[in-house]
């Protein structure tokens, strides 16, 4: 029962029109900031995100990484180690059919542990009867493996901010408190039923690196305490997904440009990029450099696949 009333708060809201809010003030996701607005830097960046949006950022301190649909931000700590990360990711088609499910989906890609503590997964394509953590797995960007995080049993908030920031952009955000690791693994168990969809769609031959060979482990680096603020960023040209994570030891150091960052989203088309600037690393870099595993552009399984013969 307690799942089925977590999900019913992840999922409330989900397909909703955007409602005309008062514009929100980001400060108030980081009590770090006592609801302070976040002054510009002295030098900042627009970053495009996802190909559909773009925001401020500090000039110095972010990696930038980026492909098809997909953004990822890193900042690294004065120990060198990540203390902040921001996952922009463009909605999938099942968004348009199933604004709920491609939340699900979503959650995969990120949280994976909390999908799999309360077996929410996504719905299987029409005609696919296999393991559906397997098929949640190879719907998402991290082949279910997440990005490291994993909340706690009663860490998440509920929608609490939702509404339109400066720029017209709507925002529906949560925050998540749990712990920032190494990405996991498929479960061992999983492995005939990712060797049965690679046969059946041979695109997902990166999924098998991700199943783990045995039960259990060991993550090379210990957990820290975290927050993941998660949600979604909509305008009339689309939706884009929103994951910030920061590391709290005991507070969250980036909040001030997490918080600049979605006080300034606003549409691509509007940004004003500068005429030279250094071009984001390839996503194909995010698994060497900050160990987290992303699948190739066009390679994941569509909602909406048939199931296909063998070969």
């Amino acid at each position: 029962m307690r799942g089925l009333l977590l999900i019913a708060v992840l999922l409330a809201g989900c397909g909703e029109p955007p409602r005309m809010e008062p514009v929100l003030d980001t400060a108030m996701l980081f009590p770090e900031l006592a609801e302070a607005v976040p002054a510009p830097a002295e030098e900042e960046q627009v970053v495009p995100l996802a190909g559909m949006l773009a925001a401020s950022l500090p000039l110095e301190g972010w990696s930038h990484y980026s492909g098809p649909g997909l953004t990822v931000l890193s900042h690294p700590g004065p120990d060198g180690s990540l203390d902040a990360l921001v996952w922009a990711e463009a909605f999938s088609p099942l968004g348009d059919r199933a604004p709920s499910q491609e939340l699900r989906r979503f959650l995969v890609t990120v949280d994976p542990d909390l999908v799999r503590r309360f077996r929410a997964w996504p719905s299987l394509p029409p005609g696919l009867n296999m393991d559906r953590e397997a098929v949640a797995a190879a719907m998402s960007r991290t082949g279910g493996r997440g990005i490291g995080f994993a909340s706690e049993t009663k860490g998440f908030s509920g929608w609490r901010w939702t509404g339109a920031n400066a720029e017209g952009i709507f925002l529906r955000l949560g925050v998540s408190r749990g712990s920032w690791g190494e990405p996991g693994r498929l479960p061992a168990r999983l492995k005939e039923p990712v060797e049965a969809l690679v046969e059946q769609h041979p695109r997902l031959e990166w999924l098998r690196a991700g199943v783990a060979s045995k039960e259990g482990g060991t993550p090379e680096r210990q957990p820290m305490p975290a927050i993941l603020m998660l949600g979604s960023a909509e305008y009339r040209q689309g939706s884009m997904h929103l994951a910030l994570l920061c590391r709290r030891a005991p507070a969250c150091a980036p909040a001030p440009d997490l918080a600049r960052l979605l006080a300034t989203l606003q549409p691509l088309e509007k940004a004003t990029l500068p005429e030279s600037r250094e071009e984001p690393l390839p996503l194909e870099e995010l698994d060497y450099g900050l160990g987290i595993p992303v699948a190739p552009a066009g390679a994941l399984l569509d909602s909406m696949d048939p199931a296909a013969p063998p070969g």
